[in-house]
């Protein structure tokens, strides 16, 4: 299966995800009205 690299620029986020990974983060973000740094950043806390 494909992989999709997300990489923020500013940050050290470096994710590798499936097509399908990458969809739900973007729905997530869409539903929150959040920028994906801003869920990024919540999931690796929570995380």
């Amino acid at each position: 299966m494909p992989k999709i690299l997300i990489q923020l620029e500013e940050n050290a986020f470096k994710l590798l995800l499936t097509p399908e990974e990458a969809d739900t983060l973007m729905e997530i973000c869409v539903i929150k009205e959040a920028s994906l740094q801003d869920v990024l950043e919540a999931i690796f806390v929570l995380g």
